[in-house]
């Protein structure tokens, strides 16, 4: 007994937070039965079927979720799951902070009530978004073949969704820009690999040379949103004969409303597929009149300004039916995941307590606020972890800016940055203070 007893005590506290972590994930997985959905996961599910190329999304994630199709999405979750501890676990034991127990039992509370094992157990690209900051910071304080090896993981995770490519770049422009004495080129290699290999899978299945065919689309649903696309053809379908001059009075609400609405503007506009010469057109012309990018700017602060605040778990997750078009996907891609379906804790009658969640998420979001500006204002930061929580800073706003300016203010597009910050900024408090 006192032998192994001894063993253990004498493995590091590195591996033991990844076991901990993994062991309360799949423990978490295996109360929920299967992986939570949204009801864009049943867009993802599709595309591993489907020969199509999708124009709204990359298809990469569908691809990766493919590769689980004879084991399940439990096995999906746990490299997720994984994934995220070892790099969480990485960036404590590379700050230095992991050789006090303390901080190691604060370190998996934080990781815990932050929330973000239910964003790693989610049948989404989201469930990378913070491994992507973690991969990003190792990727930074690397060098040579490590720091390739970092890049090329932060380029595989920016191809799942199109936001982490626009988040990578602001987070590799403010490191560059902050760093002139450590700037390195193979820090844009990320971003790099990843638009070319998107690009190039779109021009194999006939999209274009683009890594995002449909970025007109998105960025017209936050001009209705906004109110400049009403503004504009106000003043301008007397002189171009725009088709979405018919449909002015239709061009209201949200973003998703416009882009998803299926007997909308947009569809009777051309949709997908046609529509991109007039958008562009239209988009070019509000982007070069100071009067408008005015108005874009105005529109882009304010929206990154919502964005910010908001922090729900739970956003799109709701119990779904056999005749939702998850379990319709569901059964064409991974059909051995059937059986669990109707028993998952998501769409049982009790469902998950959302409510008690995200009471308790938002209380820790705050106390790390408070411990941050105790850390900053005090002064209580050596230069390295006063770099790494700047750059958690920058990544939390530029998902907010790319998400809510560029795409749809929504919950569950923030919470996936946002709770990353109690996550780092806890066990950190702790390394500076507890002894």
């Amino acid at each position: 007994m006192h032998y192994w007893r001894a063993r253990l005590l004498k493995i590091d506290n590195y591996l033991w937070l990844i076991a901990i972590l993994m062991i309360i994930q799949v423990g978490l997985l295996f109360v929920l039965k299967l992986p939570l959905f949204t009801s864009d996961s049943g867009a993802y599910l599709l595309n591993t079927h489907v020969q199509d190329l999708p124009m709204d999304r990359p298809v990469f994630y569908s691809w990766f979720i493919a590769l689980f199709k004879n084991s399940g999405l439990r096995y999906l979750a746990i490299i997720q799951a994984f994934v995220l501890a070892v790099l969480f676990a990485q960036v404590l034991n590379h700050l230095g902070i992991l050789n006090n127990r303390k901080v190691l039992f604060m370190a998996v509370f934080a990781f815990v009530f932050s929330g973000l094992p239910l964003i790693a157990l989610q049948v989404m690209p989201d469930a990378f978004t913070a491994a992507m900051l973690l991969a990003l910071y190792l990727m930074f304080s690397s060098s040579g073949i490590k720091a390739i090896r970092y890049s090329l993981l932060v380029a595989a995770f920016c191809t799942f969704h199109f936001s982490h490519v626009a988040i990578v770049l602001i987070c590799t422009v403010f490191w560059f820009l902050k760093h002139p004495k450590r700037r390195n080129i193979l820090y844009f290699i990320a971003p790099l690999v990843s638009i070319l290999l998107m690009s190039w899978v779109n021009f194999k299945g006939g999209l274009g040379f683009k890594p995002s065919p449909a970025s007109h689309v998105y960025f017209m649903g936050k001009m209705v949103e906004n109110g400049i696309a009403q503004r504009y053809l106000d003043e301008n379908c007397t002189k171009s004969n725009y088709a979405l001059c018919a449909y002015k009075s239709e061009l209201h609400g949200h973003a998703w409303d416009f882009v998803w609405s299926p007997n909308g503007a947009f569809t009777a506009t051309g949709g997908w597929h046609k529509s991109a010469t007039e958008y562009n057109a239209i988009i070019k012309q509000t982007l070069l009149q100071p009067k408008y990018l005015l108005m874009h700017l105005q529109a882009a602060f304010l929206a990154t300004f919502h964005q910010i605040w908001r922090s729900q778990l739970g956003d799109g997750i709701v119990p779904m039916d056999l005749k939702s078009n998850v379990f319709e996907h569901l059964a064409n891609s991974i059909p051995r995941d059937l059986y669990l379906f109707p028993k998952s804790l998501q769409n049982s009658k009790t469902g998950l307590p959302w409510e008690t969640i995200n009471d308790t998420t938002r209380a820790i979001c705050l106390l790390s606020i408070v411990l941050l500006l105790t850390l900053w204002l005090g002064r209580f930061l050596n230069p390295k972890t006063a770099v790494f929580i700047t750059l958690i800073c920058v990544f939390v706003l530029a998902n907010a800016f790319v998400t809510g300016a560029l795409a749809n203010i929504l919950s569950r597009l923030n919470s996936r940055a946002l709770l990353v910050l109690p996550a780092l900024i806890l066990p950190i408090y702790t390394a500076r203070f507890v002894k």
